[in-house]
């Protein structure tokens, strides 16, 4: 069944800025191949989120849910606890860096609460979410037709060969940052079928699900064959009704999922060498040399302690090691559970845990009665917690429009219900 709405008779300013800044940070990483300085604007973006967030709850009066309020508490408790690691480590003693990546850990937490500061009825956020899909949709047929091209007439702009076949990223140098695109590309245009379930949104789905795979990540592929099954079950096999999803059917769907980037997952965490392996452990050490609080901001897994090569790294013997050396650092800021553990100890590990859970608490608490929403907010969610594992994920720039898109849809439902009052 579809969700009517009724059309607002002009386009709300809010709704657009909204659409825009959104559709801004979805194209962030491709904006910034080729305009460096724009890397700049997620943090600049996050403290003026923090400045209106702070004035719209202390002087619009804000309403939080419990669960968002003990969330923002325990954001809050993380930050003095890495400030506290810096104090005690005495590893990271630059201010403009421990800000820095202040900003870096909660930037999409904070983009959350910005958004659910707007006040705006249900007819304003039905548009943003078709506004959002008809652009990103326009957006997967320009990638469609470059991925035609591509492969037909040799552009150049193919990467390297994988399964024996050369992998796709549209005109992004990183296939990867490419397959993150579709983390938030996939669940709106599943939550615009709310609108009308018409043939040609699905296909448009059917179409990014084929250029999302083609980046020819085994976690994009993964991903993309788990949606459809997911999807298949979700809407064709289970009831009608919108229900709570009992973990025991997705077991084959996790399965699909597992065998898939069993591969991966092997070569990652189980190879002494091996970039991620090494992270993960020596997080682990870090933990406990500096426990319970960590060694600070700055000093493990961040961006900062890449860029500006934390003495830790030297002291793990690092420097040898490909892709975590002082040379090639490419992966020294690339998985997001070691950063969190090295970095807030084991206090602030716990914190971090309790803050996405209340908020995954929280969102699907919010849409668990519109079927779309329900579906889409559980892929977002799938998506990075298992990103999570071998990525930066919650920590990049390329998921505050996620979680933008999170607190749309929670927004959309709290406009049309009174039961946040009571949650």
């Amino acid at each position: 069944m579809d969700y009517e709405i009724k059309k607002a008779n002009t386009l709300n300013v809010k709704l657009l800025l909204i659409a825009i800044i959104t559709t801004f940070f979805v194209l962030e990483r491709l904006i910034v191949e080729h305009i460096s300085f724009a890397g700049y604007f997620d943090e600049l973006f996050t403290i003026l989120c923090c400045g209106t967030s702070i004035y719209v709850a202390f002087c619009q009066n804000q309403k939080f849910t419990r669960s968002e309020m003990v969330a923002l508490i325990f954001t809050v408790l993380v930050i003095v606890i890495g400030l506290m690691g810096n104090v005690i480590s005495g590893l990271m003693n630059n201010p403009f860096l421990i800000i820095v990546d202040i900003i870096s850990t909660v930037k999409i937490i904070i983009a959350y609460y910005w958004i659910i500061g707007f006040k705006m009825p249900k007819e304003d956020w039905d548009e943003a979410i078709r506004l959002l899909a008809k652009w990103m949709r326009a957006f997967v047929i320009i990638m469609f037709i470059v991925w035609v091209l591509a492969y037909a007439m040799d552009l150049g702009i193919l990467g390297e060969v994988r399964h024996g076949i050369k992998s796709y990223s549209f005109i992004m140098s990183s296939p990867g940052n490419y397959s993150k695109l579709f983390y938030f590309i996939v669940p709106l245009l599943t939550a615009d079928l709310m609108y009308g379930n018409t043939l040609y949104k699905k296909i448009i789905i059917a179409i990014a699900l084929v250029l999302w795979a083609f980046s020819l990540r085994s976690r994009a592929i993964a991903f993309a064959v788990c949606y459809v099954a997911f999807a298949f079950w979700f809407f064709y096999m289970k009831d009608k009704r919108v229900k709570k999803i009992n973990v025991l059917y997705l077991m084959p769907i996790a399965v699909v999922g597992l065998v898939l980037g069993w591969e991966q997952l092997v070569f990652y965490f189980t190879t002494d060498t091996q970039a991620r392996s090494m992270l993960l452990r020596y997080s682990i050490v870090t933990m406990k040399d500096y426990f319970p609080l960590g060694s600070g901001f700055g000093t493990y897994g961040s961006d900062i302690a890449k860029t500006h090569y934390s003495v830790l790294y030297e002291k793990y013997g690092f420097l040898d090691v490909y892709g975590i050396g002082k040379v090639h650092t490419d992966y020294l800021n690339d998985n997001y559970w070691p950063m969190i553990i090295g970095q807030f100890g084991v206090i602030g590990t716990v914190l971090v845990v309790g803050v996405l859970f209340l908020l995954y608490k929280r969102m699907i608490n919010a849409v668990i009665k519109n079927k779309y929403l329900y579906f889409s907010t559980l892929c977002m969610m799938g998506f990075l917690v298992v990103s999570s594992i071998a990525s930066k994920s919650y920590s990049e720039f390329s998921m505050i429009p996620v979680f933008l898109l999170h607190g749309i849809f929670v927004q959309r439902e709290k406009s049309n219900s009174d039961f946040y009052l009571k949650e």
